[in-house]
């Protein structure tokens, strides 16, 4: 039963450059009706330090501060499902320990919330800032989301591999519990799974005009590339996991295109993800999805 308006949870793991910038954000839009419950992954940095410090200053502004560590490195998943058995909030709103909450971005949530009062998903803007990026970059655009009106189609826009920013969805903490929490199969990628679950219980996403989070874009994202790779180190994972809603889903373009990226993505890292060759190999992958020619021949 929730107590309170707002739960944010900020996951990190050696966070120290970043977090206490991400903390201040939050802070000067501070509540009493908002929780926070930070949760570390086994930092071997100064993060829990910096994080301890300012929880000392700033506790006494919130309904609660509250923060978990690890003895060991669990993974993206796991160090968000720690956090749920003391959530509060009635809606949940993630951070990243290296991203910032947008100014304002509190007031914004709390009139969103009275506007698709009777919606379980919100998904708010989210605006790009750091290293190599155009400042005024903001995602999801609105000639996007005007075309993905119903769950169909917003199941289809993540089953033709594009995605929706994860940094940017609210959600009622209700919801979540019922439908089910993150899938611990796939350690450091939480989102597409749980995105997919809950359309498929035919909800949709409401988008919200307003910007929740700026996402830091640098190296050390945890979806980066290292320069010489050619695919993601989660290429596998989120593969497995659009095969498998794929199949759910029941239509064959989407399966068969699932199949066709999945063993094809065996074969570059199969070969070590370098070079000339999986460079090719890539290519190929990219460039021939079954997708295309199949809406050639059928009306599916």
């Amino acid at each position: 039963m929730s107590s309170c308006f707002l739960t944010i949870t900020v996951l990190t793991y050696n966070s120290e450059k970043y977090i206490f910038e991400t903390l201040e954000s939050i802070s000067t839009q501070a509540r009493k009706d908002v929780q926070v419950i930070i949760s570390d992954d086994c930092s071997v940095d100064k993060t829990v330090e910096i994080i301890d410090n300012w929880k000392s200053l700033h506790e006494a502004k919130f309904k609660e501060i509250i923060l978990l560590t690890s003895i060991e490195n669990q993974g993206i998943v796991r160090n968000k499902i720690k956090t749920f058995p003391l959530i509060s909030g009635e809606y949940l709103k993630g951070l990243a320990g290296d991203d910032k909450l947008a100014e304002n971005a509190i007031e914004a949530i709390k009139n969103d919330t009275v506007k698709y009062q009777d919606d379980e998903i919100i998904l708010g803007k989210v605006k790009w800032f750091g290293e190599n990026v155009n400042q005024n970059t903001i995602v999801i655009r609105n000639e996007i989301t005007q075309k993905l009106n119903s769950s169909d189609k917003q199941i289809e826009y993540l089953l033709n591999g594009y995605h929706y920013p994860a940094i940017g969805f609210l959600y009622k903490t209700s919801f979540i519990t019922q439908v089910g929490l993150f899938d611990e199969r796939f350690k450091n990628l939480e989102d597409i799974g749980l995105h997919l679950r809950l359309l498929f219980k035919k909800k949709q996403i409401q988008f919200s005009e307003n910007c929740y989070v700026h996402y830091r874009k640098h190296h050390e994202n945890v979806s980066s590339l290292q320069t010489i790779e050619i695919l993601s180190k989660l290429q596998i994972d989120y593969l497995k996991i659009i095969l498998e809603f794929a199949k759910k889903y029941g239509k064959r373009k989407f399966i068969l295109n699932a199949q066709w990226n999945l063993v094809l993505s065996y074969l570059i890292f199969k070969l070590g993800n370098q070079g000339f060759i999986c460079k090719q190999l890539n290519s190929l992958r990219t460039s021939f999805q079954p997708k295309k020619f199949y809406n050639l021949f059928s009306n599916e």
